[in-house]
């Protein structure tokens, strides 16, 4: 991360390209006018717009965005995209596919994931993202291709889950033997889930735990 802070702090000194350890840094200068930050204060600007222009304006898919402004004067915007496949969601894949076979085959499978470096903010904010883009996460395109495989037809539900926080809860209750006090913990956490449409049992409602 480092070195690529240092290759991005050297490319906007030098209003240049430049190559190096970490990645490789493509400068472009756009003007304001007519950009999404061609807008009053407070400014109302969505990243969705943001990279919709870039694109235009490049000729190509500039990825994820982080972004730095003054509206109608100045912005900055840094667009990461990596160039290797995309090994997080090979590996996922993979854990289903052997998750799968360790099921019965014979009765309806659910199984379920758990990002450990992800938040459950950030997973919640993932599964609104093809809502707002009109895009499907890289997520939704792995997980229908796993359920287009007929050795996986036994499997019913996915859930990609992720660490939430942890709540306390209290509460106070009289009798005849005076006051009791209860406190019980849960988790508050998202989860992703996805139901195979080709699966007999769809709609059966004792599924609908994991919704």
């Amino acid at each position: 991360m480092k070195a690529a802070a240092t290759t991005i702090g050297n490319a906007l000194e030098k209003s240049g390209d430049v190559s190096g350890e970490a990645c490789t840094v493509s400068y472009y200068e756009l003007p304001i006018l007519g950009s999404p930050f061609d807008c009053e204060s407070p400014p109302r600007i969505k990243e969705d717009d943001v990279v919709d222009y870039c694109n235009h304006m490049i000729g190509d898919e500039v990825g994820h965005t982080i972004m730095t402004f003054s509206p109608r004067q100045s912005a900055t915007i840094i667009a990461v995209r990596s160039v290797l496949p995309n090994r997080p969601l090979n590996w996922v894949y993979r854990s289903l596919t052997e998750a799968a076979r360790q099921l019965s085959g014979s009765r309806p499978g659910v199984i379920c994931v758990q990002f450990r470096n992800m938040t459950s903010a950030e997973l919640r904010d993932l599964a609104e993202h093809p809502a707002q883009s009109g895009e499907p996460t890289g997520i939704q395109l792995m997980t229908a291709k796993f359920y287009d495989d007929a050795t996986h037809d036994h499997v019913h539900t996915i859930a990609y889950v992720a660490p939430g926080a942890f709540v306390r809860h209290q509460s106070l209750t009289f009798d005849a033997q005076g006051a009791m006090r209860t406190t019980r913990f849960s988790e508050d956490a998202s989860s992703y889930v996805f139901t195979n449409k080709k699966h007999p049992d769809l709609n059966d409602p004792r599924y609908g735990i994991f919704k």
